[in-house]
C-alpha cells in the first residue's frame, strides 16, 4: 500500500482521483471533467443492526470501518474490515468498501480484485462495475444478458455539454434513525462499561495467573479482590466471561457492543470533552457532525443548542433547542434553557409559561424549585444579567 499520508486524492494509473465524500458511501470519481455518482448501499444502521444481538456482527464491522474511513483512518478502517470479513467472507459493504479504501490510498490491484469478487457475488452492483471500469478501462465488462437488468435510480453519466443519458426520479426519502434507538444505545453503553471493567479485571488476573487462563469466572474475580462486585447489565442480561471476552446474554460479545457504541459515541464524546473544556468551538465541530449523522438524537440537539448558547449565539441556540423539544417534548433540560434564552431575548412571557409547566410537571424536586425561583425572580422585575450573571 503506497504512503497513508495521501488521503485526499491518489492519482490512479489512467488519472483517475478517488474522492470519499464524508456521509455515505458514495465515491465520486473524475476523469476529463467527467463525472460519475454512484449509488449509496442500502439498508439503513438500524437495519443492519438487526441481527441477533448475542452474534458478532460482520455489518457492525462495516459501520465501524465506514466511520473510520470518513475520518481518514485508512489503516484502521482496514484491520476493521479484516474483522468483519473474518465473521463473513462474502459480504459485499465490506469487500466494496475495502476495494474502496485500497482505490483511495493507490493500492489498485487489490482494489480490483475486490470489485471483482464483489462482482461475482452481485452482478449488477453498480459502484463494483463502475469501478472496476474506471480502475480497468482496458477491461470491458458486459453483464450477463440472461438476467433482466434492475432498475437504477441514480444519474450515471454527466459531461459538461449536459449530456445526461439518465435522470434520478421519485428518489425515496433517506430513512434515519428513530429517536427511541438512542435511548437503547445509552443503555447498551452502560452495559458496555460494565463489560470493560469485567475485561480489565480478567486481564489483570490473568496477568498474574496465566494458568487460570479461560477458566475464570466473576465470583473468582470478586473473591481475588480485583472486582469490588459484579457488574449489571441495566437491562438484567446475564455477565459472563465465554473463552477469553467478556459477553452479556442480553447484548452479546464486548466486542460486538464496542463496535456500536465506538461508532454512535465517537463524536459526541469528542464534543462532551471540548465542552468541559470550555473548547466550544471545537465541541461545537463536534455536535454538528454528529446531527449531520444522527438527526433524530435529542441529546445531540441539546448539548448544540448549550454550546451555541455558551458563545452567545442565541438565535441559533433557540432553533437547535427546539428541536430537539421536537424529538423529545418530555426534556427537561432542554426545556430550562429555552425558557432562559426566550428571557435573554425579550420573550418574558413565553420564559415564564415554560416555567409553569415545569413547576407543574416536577413538583419539589430540584427542577421545580429552579422554575419557582426564576419565575419569582422574572416576575420581581431583575433584569437577565441579574439572574444570571456572565460567567
Amino acid at each position: 500500500m503506497k504512503s497513508e499520508s495521501r488521503k485526499t486524492a491518489i492519482p490512479l494509473k489512467c488519472g483517475i482521483i478517488f474522492l470519499f465524500l464524508l456521509s455515505e458511501l458514495n465515491c465520486s470519481f473524475a476523469q476529463n471533467d467527467t463525472s460519475f455518482t454512484f449509488v449509496k448501499p442500502t439498508g439503513t444502521i438500524q437495519e443492519l443492526l438487526a441481527a441477533p444481538q448475542s452474534k458478532p456482527k460482520a455489518n457492525t464491522y462495516y459501520l465501524l470501518a465506514l466511520s473510520q474511513a470518513q475520518k481518514g483512518n485508512n489503516r484502521l478502517a482496514l484491520t476493521t474490515v479484516e474483522r468483519g470479513l473474518q465473521i463473513e467472507p462474502e459480504n459485499i459493504s465490506l469487500l466494496k468498501l475495502r476495494g474502496g479504501i485500497f482505490a483511495r490510498t493507490g493500492n489498485e490491484a487489490e482494489a480490483v480484485k475486490d470489485f471483482q469478487k464483489v462482482i461475482e457475488l452481485d452482478p449488477y452492483d453498480d459502484y463494483a462495475v463502475k469501478s472496476l471500469k474506471l480502475l480497468q478501462p482496458k477491461i470491458a465488462y458486459t453483464a450477463p444478458r440472461v438476467i433482466p437488468p434492475k432498475q437504477s435510480s441514480e444519474s450515471p453519466v454527466s459531461t459538461p455539454e449536459g449530456q445526461n443519458s439518465s435522470v434520478k426520479k421519485d428518489t425515496p426519502e433517506k430513512k434515519i434513525l428513530e429517536s427511541s434507538y438512542f435511548e437503547t444505545i445509552r443503555i447498551k453503553q452502560k452495559c458496555f462499561f460494565g463489560l470493560s471493567a469485567l475485561k480489565r479485571a480478567y486481564e489483570s488476573l490473568v496477568q498474574e495467573k496465566p494458568d487460570e487462563k479461560g477458566k475464570l469466572n466473576i465470583n473468582t474475580m470478586i473473591e481475588k479482590k480485583y472486582l469490588s462486585a459484579s457488574p449489571i447489565c441495566p437491562e438484567a442480561g446475564e455477565l459472563s466471561i465465554q473463552g477469553d471476552v467478556p459477553a452479556c446474554s442480553k447484548h452479546g460479545s464486548f466486542n460486538t457492543l464496542e463496535s456500536e457504541v465506538t461508532m454512535v459515541f465517537s463524536d459526541f464524546n469528542k464534543g462532551m470533552q471540548a465542552k468541559f473544556g470550555r473548547v466550544l468551538v471545537e465541541a461545537q465541530k463536534s455536535f454538528e457532525q454528529v446531527i449531520v449523522q444522527y438527526p433524530k438524537w435529542a441529546e445531540a440537539r441539546y448539548q448544540l443548542a448549550d454550546t451555541y448558547f455558551r458563545q452567545g449565539m442565541d438565535e441559533n441556540a433557540i432553533l437547535e433547542v427546539r428541536k430537539c423539544l421536537d424529538i423529545d417534548p418530555k426534556n427537561i433540560d432542554a426545556k430550562m434553557l429555552l425558557a432562559n434564552l426566550y428571557f435573554k431575548t425579550g420573550k418574558k412571557e413565553a420564559a415564564l409559561n415554560i416555567l409553569e409547566q415545569v413547576q407543574k410537571s416536577n413538583g419539589d424536586n430540584v427542577y421545580g424549585l429552579s422554575a419557582r425561583s426564576l419565575t419569582s425572580a422574572i416576575k420581581s422585575g431583575r433584569l437577565y444579567y441579574q439572574i444570571f450573571p456572565p460567567y
